[in-house]
């Protein structure tokens, strides 16, 4: 593939997957999470994010639970809450390690290429009625990313009033 068309497929993989690595996974690249988190999470300029006293006053005053959700691993969210001075805010952070068991998420068997350029004839035409692979990867947008949380967390999703339960 040329470089040129990388970025074009890494949105198109995030679009349709709720990740871009829930993307690749799905059309047969291997790798190791971890790598990938640290290469992708590694260049971020976390020394931009500085604390929100005003944000942690907002969160701490909030007679609820307060519990967070997502994409990211564990490390990232760490990093980011504790540049922003949010560490102690939330319950309970629920992320990518929680959701994914390294054992259960493999690619599907080499088919030389077969899905990658699958993909990429869907993202030319899709209204056509081909359909795409579902991602082994447990990730938002994806109900059961939701359903799975929910349930780790011990909520109710007809009576999330009681709890913050921010998602993004």
């Amino acid at each position: 593939m040329e470089a040129e068309k990388v970025p074009e497929l890494c949105n198109s993989l995030y679009k349709t997957y709720g990740t871009t690595m829930a993307g690749l996974r799905t059309i047969g690249y291997d790798f190791d999470y971890n790598d990938f988190h640290s290469s992708v999470h590694g260049r971020l300029p976390y020394s931009l994010l500085k604390p929100d006293p005003v944000l942690k006053g907002i969160l701490q005053s909030l007679p609820c639970r307060k519990l967070g959700f997502r994409n990211a691993d564990m490390g990232h969210v760490i990093r980011v809450l504790k540049r922003l001075g949010l560490e102690d805010c939330f319950e309970r952070i629920i992320s990518f390690d929680t959701l994914n068991s390294l054992d259960d998420i493999r690619p599907p068997d080499d088919k030389n290429g077969e899905e990658i350029l699958y993909f990429c004839e869907y993202t030319r035409r899709p209204d056509s009625d081909m359909m795409l692979p579902k991602t082994p990867v447990i990730c938002k947008p994806f109900d059961n990313a939701f359903e799975k949380a929910f349930k780790l967390a011990d909520i109710d999703p007809q009576r999330t009033g009681r709890e913050i339960f921010l998602p993004s």
